[in-house]
This record gives C-alpha cells, structure tokens and sequence, in this order.
C-alpha cells in the first residue's frame, strides 16, 4: 500500500542509481527511507514462513519453540534488525552528491517533473571521475547481501524439506500431497 500511496520510483542512468517518491510527501528522506526498509521487510517475513514450515517437518521439538514466549521476541528483534539496517544505509551509503544529482537532473525534470537537485533522494553514484566510490559499493554489498541471505535460507528450508519428504517411508503418499502442496504454495509467495 505505501509503494502505491507515495510512489516510491527508481531511476538509473550510468552507475548511478536513485530511489525516490513522487507523492505529495515525497520530499522527504524519511519517508524514503522508510519505504524501502518496509519492502524489504516482506522479505524477512515470508523467510519466517519458511522457517516454520521447516521446523514443523524436520523436528517437531523444534516447532515448539514457535509456542514459546520468547519467540515473537526474537523474531521481531530479526525483523526489527533488518529494518533498522536498510533504514541507515539509506542515510550512511546513498548520500545524494550534487555531482550526480546534475547528472540525473534531466532524467528528473523529463519523467517526473521533479527537481533533482532539491529533492530528497537515496542516491548511490558507484563510479565517479574515474573511480569507484566506496560508501554506495558497501551499502550494496549490505543490501545484496540481505535480500540473498533471504534467498538462501529459502532455498535451504524447501530443499530440506524435499528431501525429508522424499526420503521419508513413514508418511502416507496423502501426508506427502498436502506437505508438498504446502512448500509450493510457500514459494509461490
């Protein structure tokens, strides 16, 4: 809902890339920050589905810990963790330079009628005057490494979980119909 209630949009032009709204609030770093946490956040939630579904086929020891009340603890410091981390790197790794700012000024003006030069935006300018830039590398050797640490414990959970299926004799092939149902409909997601 917010993605579409304050247009979070991305442009890119050369090795720069800009992450901006063009809603009425949309000059504001806040916001913008805060958009981009929150859509990265699906992602921690849906590797929670993964998560239980996991621990639910492979130990059923394990699964009691979802009852636990210590759980909704550590899962929302995970998730809190994430959030925290892609809010600040939007502030610490993609400061908006006026350099490529004026780069991006005429993209601006011609697709959105905005004024890049004033703007708020999250700006991450990895090649300059010959050079790489340092801050905009990490904070994406940051985020990429958060959305692939998603990816990969997905990964993981829906293998582990085929694996257990298919190597198990004790389930009933109905048992393993609805479980395999159950990880198709978690990818789906």
């Amino acid at each position: 809902i917010g993605a579409y209630k304050y247009l979070q949009k991305l442009l890119t032009k050369g090795h720069s890339f800009a992450m901006f709204l063009t809603s009425p609030y949309g000059d504001n770093l806040h916001l913008n920050a805060l958009c981009g946490a929150l859509f990265s956040l699906i992602l921690v939630v849906i590797s929670f589905n993964f998560l239980y579904r996991y621990m639910a086929m492979l130990s059923s020891t394990l699964i009691r810990l979802f009852s636990t009340a210590w759980c909704p603890l550590v899962l929302g410091s995970i998730a809190l963790f994430e959030f925290a981390v892609w809010y600040a790197g939007c502030y610490l790794f993609f400061a908006a330079s006026p350099e490529s700012r004026a780069d991006l000024a005429p993209e601006f003006a011609r697709k959105y009628g905005i004024d890049a030069m004033t703007h708020a935006i999250v700006l991450g300018d990895y090649w300059r005057d010959g050079h790489y830039n340092v801050l905009p590398l990490v904070g994406l050797g940051v985020f990429c490494g958060i959305i692939s640490a998603g990816f990969s414990f997905m990964v993981f959970c829906t293998v582990s979980i085929l694996r257990y299926l298919a190597q198990n004799k004790t389930i009933s092939a109905k048992t393993k119909r609805l479980q395999y149902a159950l990880v198709r409909s978690l990818l789906v997601q």
